[in-house]
């Protein structure tokens, strides 16, 4: 059994689900089983760095060393413009499989010291310039290419540059338009050059079939026409450009074969062959409409492909819209596990897991109460750079048969989950609050999913819930927060006398009812105004946060503590013996001494208190029992200055 990890960043573009295929039809036909790790990212350089930030850290998962093989399908790897976040962790991946020994495969961009398994671009597009150019005529052309620091893109534009050269054709700067790999591209370029000539070319060279469908697009809408004002070529043979009318002329990259021929190199590493670090996959021109080429007897089977597709996508849209409703009713992670387990089965794949950071597992409603440590507030903030080690499977389901519910595992025993079984392959895709990395999901047997628009979609749905139910834990641990700071005193962080008003009589009313009785305890600060007066407010408030600490620590901790004035506190506790209140005060009295800034103080504070025990089934009220305790703090504090 061999293990391959697969990185691949696509973002957009449509190649990357092409070579699935490839490696999918390797995986059949290898003559030993081999499992196929993927670790797909969606962060694009027009996507926010936040969110690409989120995307990437699902490279981080499982270290390098525990492949056989390592193949990179990395657009954004020579991304360099802007110093762009994706280019910096793409080079940090590289780096670490370099470092790990383990032969790896580059598809599309060159990696130094691995293998490359692509097409000669160069060779590819001057084949389409030299078409228009012999076939048709066109002396007057545009250019609207991908971005301009992309590795394959350079390669194009670097031959469309040459060709004009030798053989006299204008080819300067401003004919140029460099964007993206995007439709939005196409229509961006057609209106900027356009609105800089104020006339039309007599052919748009286009740096894929997206950008030249956008080209169409936005012609339409200044009313020409392709071909019949102008020609259009695009490259890469999508099945968009068989489809769409007119019918896109373009160059095939066979990005089947990419998929399949990486899948070879390794199988023959393995086997201790030499072999070189380049191979190169034959293009093919296709001439269709765009350029004037009649190629309508070509376009019989996409279109029915285009209708099966179309059955499928309304057959799952209803689906996916009940996944989605009944996502939105989730109100904890466990019931979003249930729903998408249970509505999720049209994905039809062998398995399925949802792990999570085993902290967001507990603010997510399964072992704590709601509002509790949410990211950014109290202990928990979730990773930035890479997964925490403790996690948490929410769900695990293979099979159809619900495996694991809710099991804290390490990072490594999360990844032990996914052992290979036969010619197999495990998605991973990431799981984030913007950059906060928060857990992933994994599909089992993905290789015939991963093309299906919905199996992005569902996921998205449960990302999407995952993301509305921690707004919502969120916004109630804010108006908690809130609320309990209204109530709070600053300085102590005891309640105040709203607070009082708030609890108090809540506690008293629930112990009467139980028939309970508790203690209701005043104390207050001897001698402040002659602490204030002759050393200072600053001392006087060092004492009050001295004998404050010392009643937190003494007192039962279902006990509430409320500061009634600048020295006066209040303690409801359930207790009913006199003796061990008498024990708690002379322990807080002991205690206070013990608070680090007292060192500061010209002598150490000291409190006068006086108790009561209620008595249950009576009626009478709290504030009596508060008066009278009040008046016994005040004998006690009387006898005191009297005997001192």
């Amino acid at each position: 059994m061999k293990k391959i990890a697969l990185y691949m960043d696509d973002g957009a573009r449509l190649s990357p689900s092409l070579r699935i295929e490839g490696f999918r039809k390797a995986i059949g036909e290898a003559a030993e089983e081999i499992c196929l790790y993927i670790y797909r990212s969606k962060a694009h350089r027009s996507l926010e760095t936040d969110y690409s930030i989120g995307e990437y850290n699902i490279f981080t998962l499982g270290p390098p060393e525990q492949f056989d093989g390592v193949i990179f399908d990395l657009d954004n790897l020579h991304s360099v413009s802007d110093n762009w976040y994706g280019d910096k962790v793409c080079q940090k991946l590289v780096e670490r499989v370099r470092k790990s020994g383990v032969p790896a495969i580059s598809i599309g961009n060159r990696v130094e010291g691995f293998f490359h398994v692509g097409i000669n671009n160069y060779s590819a597009m001057r084949s389409i310039i030299r078409h228009l150019d012999k076939e048709h005529s066109c002396k007057d052309l545009w250019f609207i290419m991908g971005p301009e620091d992309n590795y394959e893109n350079q390669r194009r534009t670097e031959s469309l540059r040459d060709y004009c050269r030798d053989h006299g054709l204008s080819c300067e700067r401003e004919r140029f338009y460099f964007e993206s790999y995007k439709e939005l591209c196409g229509q961006h370029g057609f209106k900027a050059l356009f609105k800089s000539f104020g006339r039309l070319p007599e052919a748009i060279v286009c740096a894929n079939d997206l950008v030249a469908i956008g080209v169409c697009e936005e012609a339409k809408k200044y009313g020409f026409s392709v071909p019949g004002d102008f020609l259009v070529t695009g490259f890469d043979a999508l099945e968009s450009s068989e489809i769409y009318v007119p019918s896109i002329t373009t160059a095939d990259q066979d990005f089947i074969e990419h998929g399949r021929r990486s899948i070879a190199i390794l199988q023959r590493i393995w086997e201790g062959e030499e072999l070189y670090d380049e191979l190169t996959v034959s293009t093919k021109l296709i001439c269709r409409e765009s350029c004037g080429c009649m190629g309508m007897r070509e376009r019989s089977l996409p279109i029915n492909r285009a209708v099966l597709s179309e059955i499928e996508r309304s057959e799952t849209d209803a689906q996916l819209n009940l996944l989605e409703y009944e996502l939105l009713n989730c109100d904890n992670l466990n019931e979003i596990g249930d729903v998408f387990v249970k509505s999720a089965s049209f994905l039809n794949c062998s398995a399925l897991y949802l792990v999570l950071d085993e902290s967001f597992g507990r603010i997510g409603g399964l072992e704590t109460e709601r509002g509790a440590g949410l990211p950014g507030e109290g202990n928990y903030t979730p990773p930035v750079d890479g997964y925490p080690e403790k996690l948490q499977v929410i769900f695990a389901v293979e099979n159809g048969v619900i495996t694991l519910t809710n099991k804290k595992v390490t990072q490594s025993e999360a990844l032990a989950l996914f052992t290979p079984d036969g010619n197999t392959d495990y998605l991973f895709m990431p799981i984030h609050l913007r950059q906060y990395t928060i857990g992933f999901f994994v599909v089992k047997d993905s290789l015939s999913l991963i093309q299906k628009p919905y199996l992005n979609r569902a996921i998205q749905a449960l990302t999407t819930a995952i993301k509305n139910h921690y707004s919502r834990e969120r916004l109630n641990s804010i108006n908690n927060f809130l609320k309990t700071q209204s109530i709070t005193d600053s300085m102590t962080g005891f309640y105040n006398r709203l607070g009082y008003l708030q609890l108090a009589e809540a506690m008293f009313g629930k112990k009467n009812q139980d028939n309970e009785a508790m203690a209701v305890i005043y104390l207050d600060m001897d001698r402040l105004k002659q602490m204030n007066d002759s050393f200072g407010h600053k001392c006087g408030d060092i004492s009050i946060t001295a004998i404050a600490s010392a009643i937190k620590k003494q007192v039962p901790a279902d006990s509430l503590v409320f500061r009634m004035g600048g020295d006066e506190f209040l303690v409801l506790a359930g207790l009913s013996g006199e003796a061990e209140i008498l024990e708690m005060l002379e322990n807080i009295r002991e205690e206070i001494p013990n608070y680090p800034e007292c060192r500061l103080l010209p002598y150490s504070p000291s409190i006068s208190a006086g108790f009561i025990i209620t008595e249950p089934g009576t009626k009478k009220p709290l504030e009596s029992y508060v008066k009278q305790a009040d008046m016994m703090m005040y004998e006690q504090k009387t006898k005191r200055k009297q005997g001192g």
